[in-house]
């Protein structure tokens, strides 16, 4: 019977005796249930007997299972235990067999540096010898060898020491040979037949140069060496500098050659006129355009070999991958025409003449503007005209430098037939000299302006003698014609704006004059540019005295601080970068109206920024300013004077002279003077807010008992000073000139307001409500002289406002507000709180930890 039978009839049974209520019923039911009772009893034991063996088997099988199951068990333990041991012991033997390997390849070490000693030992004699035999290129790459060897795994070996030194000096040697060999094909061998009958002119420059592109490769160069028989000299000579190259960058000293070539140019070039000189005095007709044309002929093949040099070493150069700095072509010429031009100059010039070395070029040429601007001394006089701002005139500076005095002989008189023949003879060269430089048309090199120039000058005499008298008689009216011309009428007619000095219209009318002559008389404009160039000479000395005396310059008492910072070049070319300079300059000088508060702060915070880190810590002595202002309606005056006179004679320049870069220097000295006289008004007048504001704030006591209504007495000097100045340029400074002085002065004195605050002694609110009202007077001047707002004066005003705080409501204003100011600037000001109010240096530092932490958290306010 299944489970759920039997529970069925069991809950049969007792719903069956639930339900009847009579005993007797209950009774059969019992007596029914013992009987089926009995009968499954009697069916369990008949099972069980039936059954009892196999259970019996059973239960032995099972028991049989378990043991065998726990010896496997057991067994699996064992292996395990001696798995770990094997484990362990494998781990021992390979610890041992890597140190034995390590000591193998230690030794193996030790017998390759050794090995490698060995075999240095004999490279010092190998060395020698292979110099002896002037086997350079085998010598290069076994000092290479050795070089890499040293430098290499033996490098830490201090033995070796002496070897490296003797290593070193056979480089020397073999880069010196090497040099020595380069400079003979270039210099001696590639024009020794000039002299010797064989005379063929020589392509200019670059020829060969696919030639040796194909040339370089060793299989060529091999077949080609082998050919050298049949007399294709050119071919052997690259092959020659080629194999040179290879071994200066073997050895490391390509560079080395390429600099020392570039040094010897001049003294080898000079030593081939020598021998070409010492040639031409043994012959019957001593021609100097014989000689010339012998020198240009032998120039011709020493440059084309120059040239080929420079395409083997950068070629070379390339395939090895080095980066160096070859000597240029123009390097060449310039080394060409220094030597030409010194064997000109002795052959063409006289000693007793009064013409100078080079009388071509102006001592205004190398004028230095800023040498003007320092104290004058006593000076010897020098000649009129120089040649020393050219390339050419440099190296001869140099050569004079070194007491290097030519003891070459003349080959005949010096005299004016020699340059007409030197000129003709030279023409050619000279214009090749002009196509490898790459100088534009209307532009020629310094040879041939010496030259060209040189040969006018007798045409010229009698004009040279007109143009002085003029000068002179100008000179002499010079001093009394200061006077101002102010007549609207006049300057109307001078296309003037403002005011302008009488001699600046004399010197106008000279300038007018000479450039007339110039226009319509071709033959004399280089005279005449000579003539022009010392007349605006003359002028600017005297325009320079005028500035001198202007700003006290001759006086040894007296420093005037804008004076000298303009000649300063960082600080003047910063300043002519500033974007009001820059509009200034285009003539645009409406400030937009849309210009944010935010946009005029960086407009002139550079400039700010570097006026007052150049301003003295200590206080500032007035002897240092201009403080008469008439002077600074000079400056004004001097100013808009010579604009307009730079601005008349640039346009007569350019139409009588093209290129003419002597007189454009001239030109541009006195624009920069022009130029300085504006921005000395433009520091004076930021130097001046210094002085004044420094002055009140340096070490002063804001710690005040009560408050006053009125600005401190240096804020009353400034603001009348800037009004007075503003009134007294008005008449003689355009509008935009004014407005260009003007702007940036606001910003400037919030600047220093705000880095002087550090210089306070002590200040409390009602010293705060002082500096502010000190702000806003500022403000007011400045706003009726600029007619704008002035952005920097109102942060300044926030920073003293927000000096009534406590410092730790100074802090909690930053979380709030952002960072109005730099970190700096807040940390000047809890300084100047914790000095006020007795604060400890532990708070205070407490406080600049925070600062710190919170110009790491905290955005910039907007």
């Amino acid at each position: 019977m299944d489970p759920s039978e039997s529970q069925s009839l069991l809950m049969q049974v007792i719903r069956l005796l639930s339900a009847t209520g009579e005993n007797d019923q209950r009774e059969k039911e019992k007596i029914k249930l013992e009987r089926s009772y009995r009968e499954t009893d009697a069916r369990v034991d008949k099972y069980v007997n039936k059954y009892a063996d196999t259970f019996e088997e059973s239960m032995k099988a099972y028991s049989d299972a378990m043991s065998r199951v726990s010896e496997t068990l057991e067994k699996i333990r064992d292996v395990r235990s001696q798995l770990s041991s094997c484990r362990v012991k494998l781990r021992y033997k390979h610890d041992e067999l890597r140190r034995l390997w390590e000591e193998s390849q230690e030794h193996e070490t030790m017998c390759k540096v050794l090995n490698d000693i060995q075999e240095l030992k004999d490279v010092n004699d190998e060395l020698l010898g292979l110099i002896d035999k002037k086997q350079y290129a085998k010598a290069s790459q076994l000092l290479c060898t050795t070089v890499k060897a040293l430098d290499g795994p033996l490098s830490q070996i201090d033995g070796l020491n002496e070897l490296r030194k003797e290593v070193e000096n056979k480089r020397e040697i073999i880069y010196n040979a090497l040099l020595s060999n380069v400079e003979k094909l270039v210099f001696e061998e590639s024009c020794k037949s000039v002299l010797f009958g064989n005379f063929q002119r020589v392509p200019s420059s670059g020829s060969g140069r696919e030639k040796l592109q194909q040339l370089l490769n060793p299989g060529v160069r091999e077949a080609i060496l082998s050919k050298v028989e049949t007399g294709r000299a050119e071919e052997f000579q690259i092959i020659k500098l080629t194999n040179l190259c290879q071994s200066l960058v073997e050895i490391g000293k390509l560079q080395n050659a390429i600099d020392k070539i570039n040094i010897n140019m001049c003294p080898k070039f000079r030593k081939i006129i020598e021998n070409t000189l010492e040639y031409q005095l043994k012959q019957s007709d001593r021609n100097i355009g014989q000689f010339l044309e012998l020198v240009v002929q032998q120039v011709r093949h020493v440059v084309n070999a120059l040239n080929q040099t420079r395409t083997a070493f950068a070629t070379v150069a390339n395939q090895q991958k080095l980066n160096v700095q070859m000597f240029s072509v123009k390097q060449v010429w310039t080394a060409v025409q220094v030597e030409i031009q010194d064997v000109l100059h002795r052959h063409i010039t006289k000693k007793n003449g009064s013409s100078d070395l080079f009388p071509v070029k102006h001592q205004v040429s190398s004028f230095d503007f800023n040498e003007q601007f320092r104290r004058r001394t006593n000076r010897p006089l020098k000649s009129l005209f120089t040649f020393r701002s050219s390339a050419v005139g440099l190296a001869l500076e140099s050569k004079s430098d070194k007491g290097a005095e030519s003891n070459m002989p003349l080959l005949c008189q010096p005299g004016a037939d020699n340059l007409v023949l030197a000129y003709i003879t030279l023409r050619d060269l000279m214009k090749d000299i002009d196509v490898d430089i790459g100088y534009t048309s209307g532009s020629h090199c310094e040879l041939y302006n010496y030259v060209a120039q040189t040969a006018t000058e007798s045409v010229m005499d009698e004009l040279e003698i007109d143009l002085e008298n003029s000068l002179s008689e100008i000179d002499r009216k010079a001093e009394s014609t200061y006077a101002l011309i102010s007549d609207p009428v006049t300057l109307a007619a001078l296309e003037a704006k403002e005011p302008i000095y009488q001699w600046c219209i004399e010197a106008e009318k000279i300038v007018r004059i000479s450039c007339h002559l110039a226009s319509n008389i071709p033959t004399v404009t280089n005279k005449n540019a000579e003539f022009l160039i010392k007349a605006l000479s003359m002028f600017l000395e005297k325009v320079l005295s005028n500035y001198r005396s202007t700003v006290d310059e001759d006086l040894d008492d007296r420093r005037i601080l804008s004076a000298s910072w303009v000649k300063d070049n960082d600080i003047a070319r910063l300043l002519k970068s500033l974007p009001s300079w820059k509009a200034l300059e285009e003539l645009s000088h409406d400030t937009p109206e849309h210009e944010t508060p935010e946009e005029a702060l960086d407009k002139f915070a550079k400039e700010s920024k570097v006026l007052i880190s150049n301003l003295p810590e200590s206080s500032l002595s007035s002897n240092e300013m201009i403080n008469d202002l008439l002077k600074m309606k000079a400056l004004g005056t001097l100013h808009e004077s010579l604009e307009w006179f730079t601005w008349k004679i640039n346009g007569y320049i350019r139409a009588a002279f093209k290129n003419l870069k002597e007189l454009e220097s001239v030109q541009r000295q006195f624009s920069d003077l022009s130029d300085t006289c504006l921005l000395i008004l433009h520091l004076e007048i930021r130097i001046h807010c210094f002085y004044h504001l420094s002055s009140q704030m340096r070490n002063s006591n804001y710690w005040l008992l009560s408050e006053s209504p009125e600005p401190d007495v240096e804020i009353t000097k400034l603001c009348q000073h800037l009004s007075n100045v503003d009134i007294l340029l008005s008449p003689v400074l355009q509008r935009s000139k004014q407005k260009y002085i003007i702007e940036g002065v606001g910003h400037f004195c919030g600047s220093i307001l705000i880095s002087n605050a550090s210089t306070i002694a002590k200040i409390n609110a009602a010293g705060a409500r002082k500096m502010v009202r000190n702000i806003v007077t500022l403000s007011q001047t400045m706003n009726n002289l600029s007619g704008r707002r002035e952005p920097g004066l109102e942060r300044a005003g926030q920073y003293y406002e927000m000096l009534v705080l406590t410092p730790d409501e100074l802090l909690d204003s930053i979380l709030e507000k952002g960072k109005l100011f730099t970190e700096l600037e807040y940390a000047d000001a809890l300084k100047l709180l914790n000095r006020s109010r007795g604060g400890s240096p532990r708070s205070l530092s407490q406080q600049l930890d925070r600062l710190t932490d919170l110009f790491e958290e905290v955005g910039v306010a907007v």
